[in-house]
């Protein structure tokens, strides 16, 4: 282990209080939360892990030893302290002269179940704690699927939020989700002040098929491959004063972070990768596409993807430097008076055609049956538009809807509703409506 000699000085020092060597009943591991959940994913602890050269795992039997590694590791916030019970395959390290008893090592591969991690609650199993959640994973749960969100949404995908500690940016296999923003701002407030550490809350746009009911009321399951996540809160702690998603000006001095244009959109070529890694339909089309291209069905689905693929990335660099543009929605509202303008909705349509009843009531309205259409019409700043949620759209539906999603903060200016030019056009802002 290559060591300064600032950190040997310290070594020493904490190694050299002149007392016979001990026979410990537990010896010592630090490190950081990325390569503890490294760890328990990959099922212990392997030889090398860490590409130090060195051919065995080292532990101590003085906590003070292992603290100073897993702080100098992962920091004041994100230090990790593993225990283990010496077994006799461990021996005494040649690597300090003045080695009393504090680095004990061994050739053998460490297996998760031997493995109990420091904890607030005390020392819990490592299979048995949520690296993540940094929680006891209750003996019932075993994070059986519930019912999937196929069938309670027309949409074909969903976004969904984590809260998670800042070095986490993956959604994994039954990590448990959120639909809810606020409730993953709330979450990782809540972490922060428990775990004393910051959190932050990640979003990733997934098919709804990948997403079921967890067993408490907000919460569900992602399943399906490791899903690259998007950083869009940092928790804020003892500063936090709470988040009233109805008021704009409370939602902007929060933490959250402006969303960048994705620049993927850029060019085709870039496009057309983004979508084979991040689209699985695209994905399947384009593998057996490459592995028969005589085939009939395979060339059409081909060329069917590569034509949406052109024309959206037509519409993104026709339009993203322009100051505003025109965009339409439908909703169904019992009077015009119903209109909530601080919570005008997502989902608009840069075509007049493309809009329809796809959300159904206006929010906390009863209207699906009994309110009467109303298409909107207004101006919006392209950089309020999420273009990566409103690709994915594109691809599943096409020209028919033309989708224009906004982001949550993005204000909008309604011009006419029913093609009716307004007099005095007025502000609203899409909240965190559907």
């Amino acid at each position: 282990m290559n060591l300064s000699e600032l950190y040997k000085k310290r070594l020493q020092e904490l190694a050299g209080i002149d007392e016979s060597i001990k026979t410990p009943e537990f010896i010592y591991h630090g490190t950081n939360n990325g390569a503890a959940y490294h760890i328990q994913k990959s099922g212990g602890m392997k030889i090398n892990a860490a590409n130090n050269n060195e051919p065995y795992i080292s532990f101590t039997s003085d906590l003070r030893v292992a603290r100073y590694y897993a702080e100098m590791k992962g920091g004041k916030y994100n230090g990790v302290i593993f225990r283990i019970l010496r077994t006799p395959d461990f021996s005494l390290s040649p690597k300090f002269k003045k080695n009393k008893g504090y680095e004990w090592i061994t050739k053998r591969e460490i297996p998760l179940k031997e493995l109990e991690i420091e904890t607030k609650e005390g020392w819990i199993p490592l299979e048995k704690w949520d690296i993540i959640d940094k929680r006891v994973i209750k003996e019932e749960e075993e994070r059986k699927l519930g019912k999937s969100l196929v069938g309670r949404t027309n949409s074909p995908f969903v976004v969904i939020y984590r809260a998670a500690p800042n070095n986490v940016f993956e959604f994994k296999d039954r990590d448990y989700v959120t639909l809810s923003k606020r409730f993953a701002i709330e979450h990782a407030e809540n972490n922060h002040i428990y775990h004393e550490e910051p959190f932050h809350v990640i979003q990733a746009l997934v098919q709804t098929k990948n997403v079921y009911d967890a067993y408490n009321p907000g919460e569900y399951f992602y399943s399906g491959e490791n899903k690259k996540g998007k950083e869009i809160y940092i928790s804020k702690g003892d500063e936090y004063e709470g988040l009233d998603e109805r008021e704009k000006s409370l939602f902007e001095s929060a933490n959250i972070i402006e969303p960048q244009i994705d620049n993927f959109l850029s060019n085709f070529e870039s496009a057309k990768k983004y979508a084979y890694e991040n689209i699985e339909d695209v994905t399947k089309c384009f593998d057996a596409y490459k592995e028969n291209s005589n085939n009939m069905h395979n060339e059409y689905c081909y060329d069917n993807y590569i034509d949406l693929i052109h024309e959206y990335v037509n519409k993104y660099n026709s339009v993203k430097n322009e100051p505003q543009i025109e965009i339409y929605r439908l909703v169904k509202l019992n009077s015009i008076g119903d209109l909530d303008l601080k919570e005008i909705g997502k989902h608009w349509s840069f075509e007049i055609n493309g809009v329809g009843d796809y959300g159904g009531s206006h929010p906390n309205r009863t209207m699906t049956k009994t309110g009467k259409p109303f298409i909107l019409t207004a101006l919006v700043n392209p950089k309020y538009i999420d273009w990566e949620y409103g690709f994915h759209s594109f691809i599943w539906y096409g020209t028919d809807q033309w989708e224009c999603a906004l982001n949550n903060r993005a204000e909008v200016l309604i011009t006419k509703i029913n093609n009716e030019k307004l007099e005095k056009p007025f502000k609203a802002t899409v909240g965190f409506y559907e």
